[in-house]
C-alpha cells in the first residue's frame, strides 16, 4: 500500500496541470508519460489509447524531478522555501512574486508592486514576511498571509540584486549595483550600517548563522566578510578569475561557498579566511549556491542548465539534475531537507526530491506473479518484505538483493499489508482472507494464524 500511495503521489503531482485543466485527459496523457515501472501506469494501462502508434520514450522509474511550476512570463531569478516549510516563493523578471504551496505546488498568491525585475527574495525566520529586491532600486517587505505591502525602502541609487534576513529576524541586508550594502532594523525601519568597499556591483549578500558576519560578493571578483556589529571589513577573499554571483554560509557558519563566472565554486574557512577547495564540473557560469540544512550537501545552479549536488566534506559529486532548458539562476533546499527547488531562465520553477541526489543502481526483485500491494523494511533495514495479489509473501535480503528464504505461502487471498516488529524476528501479514499470519523471518515458517476480523486492509 505504501508503494502504491507513493507512486500515486508522484503521478498526481507530476500531472497536476492536466488534472486542473482537463482531468479526463489523465488516462490519455498522464499515463502515457508515466515511467514504465510506475504502479499507476501498470494498473491502469488498459485505459491508455491503443491508436497511438508511436508512444513517447519514457524512463524506467520516476526521476528526481517532482514537479514543474508554471506561471511566470519571464526568467525566474530567485526561489526560496519558507522556514516553516509551508511555502515556496519565486521572483521573476516579469516584476512579480509568486507564493506556492510547497506540498502541492498550488499557487497561493501573486504579489505585484515592483515596477521592474525582481532579482532576489528572502523569508523572515518566522515565515511571516517576505523581502524582495528589484531593479526599481527598492527593497520591499510583504505580508505572506495576505500579500499586502508592509514597508518599502528607497535608499539605494541603483538596482538591488540581493536581500537577506539575519536569523534573529531583526536585520535585513541588501546589496546593490551602487556598490554598497545596507543593513536595516526590521522593527524600526532605520538603517544600521552602510558597508562600502567593493569597487563594482554587489551581487549577493548572506548572514552567518550567528549573525556576526555578513558575506558579500561582487563583480570585482572578491568576497568580503563584514562585522555586523561595527561594520568593519574583516577579510577580503580573492581567488576567482571572474565575477562572483553567489555566496552561502554553511548552517553553522564555518564554511563559505562562492560561485563564480569562472565556472568554479570555492569553499572557505570563515574563521581563518583560508581557501579549502575549488570545485569544478559546471560547463558555464555558477549562478547560485546553497547548503542543505544539515550542511552535508552543496547545491549549485549554472548557466549550463544543470543543478549539481556535492558532498561538502569531500567535494565528491552526489548527482546532476537535468531538466531545465535555460540557465538555473536559483537553488534552495526545503527546511526538512527533502526537496530542492530551482528557478530558471526557462520561466519555470522545478521541485526535486533531495533523496534522489544520486540515482542508485536499481535492484529489480522478481518473483511475484501479480501486483505487489505492500512492502515493508525491517527496522535494521536488512530485510524487505513484499505482499502480493498472488497470495504470497516474500522476504528479500537488501544487502545483497537476493531472495532471503522460501516464499511464504498460506494466505488464500490477496496479501494487503506486511509489518515487522522492532527485533525483526517475526513478520506479520494481513490478507483479504481476513486472517493475520505471523512468520519466522529466519526460516520462513508459519508461527501462528490470527482469526477474528470480518474484513482486513492494514495492520
Amino acid at each position: 500500500m505504501t508503494s502504491f500511495l507513493q507512486d500515486a503521489s508522484r503521478f498526481v503531482l507530476k500531472n497536476r496541470q492536466i488534472t486542473d485543466d482537463a482531468p479526463l485527459q489523465l488516462y490519455h496523457s498522464g499515463l502515457l508519460f508515466a515511467p514504465k515501472m510506475s504502479l499507476i501506469r501498470r494498473i491502469f494501462e488498459d485505459e491508455m489509447r491503443t491508436w497511438i502508434c508511436v508512444p513517447p520514450m519514457v524512463e524506467e522509474n520516476w526521476n528526481a524531478e517532482l514537479q514543474t511550476l508554471d506561471g511566470h512570463s519571464a526568467q525566474v531569478m530567485s526561489t526560496k522555501f519558507s522556514p516553516d516549510n509551508q511555502f515556496l516563493a519565486s521572483s521573476s523578471w516579469d516584476t512579480k512574486i509568486k507564493i506556492w504551496n510547497a506540498a502541492t505546488g498550488v499557487l497561493k498568491l501573486t504579489i505585484e508592486g515592483h515596477s521592474h525585475r525582481v532579482m532576489s527574495i528572502a523569508f523572515s525566520p518566522d515565515s511571516r514576511l517576505l523581502s524582495s529586491g528589484s531593479w526599481d532600486h527598492t527593497v520591499k517587505l510583504w505580508h505572506i498571509g495576505t500579500g499586502a505591502l508592509y514597508r518599502t525602502f528607497n535608499e539605494h541609487s541603483d538596482a538591488v540584486l540581493s536581500v537577506a534576513f539575519a536569523l534573529d529576524g531583526q536585520a535585513l541586508a541588501s546589496g546593490s549595483w551602487d556598490k554598497t550594502i545596507l543593513v536595516r532594523n526590521i522593527t524600526s525601519g532605520t538603517r544600521q550600517l552602510t558597508l562600502e568597499g567593493h569597487s563594482n556591483r554587489v551581487l549577493t549578500v548572506a548572514f552567518s548563522s550567528d549573525g556576526k558576519l555578513l558575506a558579500s560578493s561582487s563583480w570585482d571578483s572578491t568576497i568580503r566578510l563584514w562585522n555586523t556589529t561595527t561594520g568593519a571589513l574583516q577579510q577580503t577573499l580573492d581567488i576567482h578569475s571572474d565575477l562572483i554571483r553567489s555566496v552561502a554560509f554553511s548552517p553553522y557558519g564555518k564554511i563559505l561557498a562562492c560561485g563564480s563566472d569562472d565556472k568554479t565554486i570555492s569553499l572557505w574557512d570563515t574563521a581563518s579566511g583560508t581557501h579549502q577547495v575549488t570545485l569544478e564540473g559546471h560547463a558555464h557560469w555558477v549562478l547560485s549556491v546553497a547548503f542543505s540544512p544539515d550542511g552535508q550537501t552543496l547545491a549549485s545552479g549554472s548557466g549550463d542548465r544543470t543543478l549539481r549536488l556535492r558532498d561538502t566534506a569531500t567535494g565528491a559529486s552526489k548527482g546532476i539534475f537535468n531538466g531545465h532548458s535555460d540557465s538555473v539562476w536559483s537553488v534552495a533546499f526545503s527546511p526538512n531537507n527533502q526537496h530542492l527547488a530551482s528557478g530558471s531562465g526557462d520561466m519555470t520553477v522545478r521541485i526535486w526530491y533531495n533523496q534522489s541526489q544520486k540515482q542508485p543502481e536499481q535492484q529489480n526483485l522478481m518473483g511475484h506473479s501479480e501486483l505487489i500491494w505492500c512492502v515493508s523494511f525491517s527496522h535494521d533495514g536488512h530485510l524487505l518484505a513484499s505482499g502480493s495479489w498472488d497470495t504470497t509473501v516474500r522476504l528479500w535480503d537488501t544487502t545483497g538483493a537476493q531472495q532471503k528464504s522460501q516464499v511464504m505461502k498460506g494466505h488464500t487471498h490477496w496479501v494487503l499489508s506486511v509489518a515487522f516488529p522492532p527485533d525483526s524476528q517475526i513478520l506479520a501479514s494481513g490478507s483479504g482472507d481476513m486472517t493475520i499470519k505471523l512468520w519466522d523471518t529466519a526460516t520462513g515458517a508459519l508461527r501462528r494464524t490470527l482469526v477474528g476480523h470480518s474484513a482486513l486492509s492494514c495492520l
